[in-house]
């Protein structure tokens, strides 16, 4: 079961990319960008269920558990991955390009990876 969480956490990426490439421009066209936001708002909540799901049979003894530190953690970093998907959004990113910002999402990557070590090795002290 854990590796179907796994393999659906891919297929929710390879749906992300191709409804960037063929849905995205048709609705900035229409002007429904809101409705492309709540799309990745949506990708994004189904992505951190199924990532709860995955951890609480990671455990590998069957028991269901999760604790609350590990919640927080998987939260800030799908925070951070959420930051990162929209600086990188085509609707967004031109605006950022006026001030300036339009590799801003990089830094937001780089802090999702930073986030991700450290959490990694915070958590596994912990165990």
């Amino acid at each position: 079961m854990f590796y179907i969480l796994e393999l659906a956490q891919l297929l929710l990426i390879v749906v992300y990319f191709v409804l960037l490439h063929f849905v995205s421009p048709a609705l900035v066209r229409k002007g429904d960008m809101v409705l492309w936001w709540l799309i990745i708002i949506g990708i994004l909540l189904c992505s951190f269920a199924l990532s709860i799901q995955a951890l609480q049979l990671a455990d590998g003894t069957g028991k269901k558990r999760i604790t609350r530190q590990g919640i927080v953690v998987l939260g800030i970093c799908y925070v951070l991955l959420g930051l990162t998907l929209f600086l990188y959004d085509p609707t967004i990113n031109p605006h950022l390009r006026v001030v300036g910002l339009s590799r801003a999402w990089i830094i937001s990557l780089m802090a999702l990876f930073g986030w991700v070590i450290y959490a990694y090795k915070t958590l596994r002290k912990t165990k």
